[in-house]
């Protein structure tokens, strides 16, 4: 009515926007890629939204505990500072117009394509018992698998280190036979999650190897009995079957 005053306020009450859903469908790469990990995962149903990525080591947890990237309008991200043969889990929430985080979507284990070895090279005939085999270290990589073709069937070995020694075992490792090796990348298992092992080496010559020769044993001359010449005779260093592994021999002759 005319002339009355307002009333006093009414009591108070906290309010505010309800935060996005959280995403869904992060999928995370296993090994696609050499030195990246991709994300992917659907929008939610909120305009203007932004996203936060997060980011953990799985082997201290299968929590996301660090942020990585911030206000993303795209449902992708590339991941270009995770390490070699580390798995990593991945959460991602949505932010819209500053009102507060969402909740995690699901999360998603990822880990990088383990390199190759390079540099493969094997010993030629600078041992007689063994050919010593060695590579570059592939980062993040503790072991490797050896694997040999020519003579007979060789069973690969998984071995720690970048290097390996093929002795007469597993099966003979036999003068006069060129082996060719390939070496390739085992990826870990961390906490059930196995890292794809890497692309097998390729065959190359400095990849091929062989043993030393055994020299020849009780060489013989004959001292003025044949009047056209000097006979030399030896010995094969080798048994049956492995006496054809020598083809030639070189004689060298001083004066006494």
């Amino acid at each position: 009515q005319e002339g009355t005053t307002d009333s006093g306020p009414s009591n108070s009450d906290l309010g505010w926007r309800a935060r996005a859903n959280p995403p869904s469908g992060l999928a995370a790469s296993a090994g696609a890629h050499a030195s990246t990990i991709q994300l992917s995962w659907n929008a939610v149903d909120t305009a203007n939204a932004r996203y936060r990525v997060f980011r953990g080591n799985f082997a201290s947890g299968s929590t996301p505990t660090v942020q990585i990237a911030d206000n993303l309008t795209a449902t992708t991200f590339t991941d270009s500072t995770a390490q070699p043969g580390v798995v990593y889990v991945y959460g991602v929430k949505a932010v819209v117009n500053g009102t507060g985080e969402s909740q995690f979507s699901n999360t998603d284990t990822g880990f990088q394509k383990l390199a190759t070895p390079n540099g493969v090279l094997a010993t030629k005939g600078t041992d007689p018992n063994q050919v010593d085999l060695t590579w570059t270290a592939v980062p993040g990589v503790t072991q490797y698998i050896v694997s040999r073709t020519g003579g007979a069937t060789f069973t690969p070995v998984t071995v720690t280190g970048n290097s390996y020694a093929d002795t007469k075992t597993n099966p003979v490792t036999v003068p006069g036979n060129q082996y060719a090796y390939t070496v390739r990348a085992v990826g870990a298992t961390v906490n059930g999650v196995k890292i794809t092992d890497g692309d097998v080496s390729g065959v190359v010559d400095a990849a091929k190897g062989f043993l030393d020769l055994p020299a020849p044993t009780g060489v013989a001359a004959t001292n003025g009995t044949r009047s056209t010449g000097v006979q030399v005779t030896w010995a094969s260093p080798f048994t049956a079957p492995q006496t054809g592994f020598v083809r030639q021999y070189k004689v060298w002759r001083s004066l006494g």
